[in-house]
């Protein structure tokens, strides 16, 4: 009889114990509606990510037109997929089928990373708050000559 208690009580504490790390990891890892900016060592502000849902975010990028000689935001749609501790990023939207993930988020370090034929480029992300896009407007450079 002692037997059978101690086992009831080992298992309700082991349920009780995933249930707790299954929940925190399901918060832990939901970016909805939440913004990433993001760094390089040559570029305090280059880019960043706003998660518009569970599946789709919008990545900004601020490029250079050598042409006219400034700066620019440029924003596109992607899926994304949260995979154990790594944001995946597609390189499509949901409406044409998302295509290949291609660059990824590591969730511990926030290091964005984009495979290239010589190695990866990466950036270094932190959490926004704030409106992102307004953000990344007001630091683009519009007149570098």
């Amino acid at each position: 009889m002692r037997y059978q208690c101690v086992k009831n009580s080992l298992i309700k504490l082991v349920v009780l114990f995933f249930t707790i790390m299954f929940s925190y990891e399901i918060v832990a890892l939901d970016f909805n509606n939440k913004s990433l900016i993001c760094s390089t060592k040559k570029f305090p502000v280059k880019g960043g990510f706003h998660f518009i849902n569970k599946i789709e975010l919008v990545k900004y990028n601020i490029l250079y037109d050598v042409s006219i000689k400034s700066e620019y935001l440029h924003s596109s749609r992607h899926c994304y997929k949260v995979i154990e501790n790594e944001i995946i990023i597609s390189e499509y939207n949901l409406s044409n089928y998302c295509g290949s993930y291609v660059t990824s988020i590591d969730v511990g370090s926030l290091i964005y990373t984009i495979p290239i034929e010589r190695g990866f480029l990466t950036a270094n992300c932190e959490f926004y708050d704030g409106n992102l896009e307004n953000k990344l407007k007001s630091g683009l450079n519009i007149s570098i000559n």
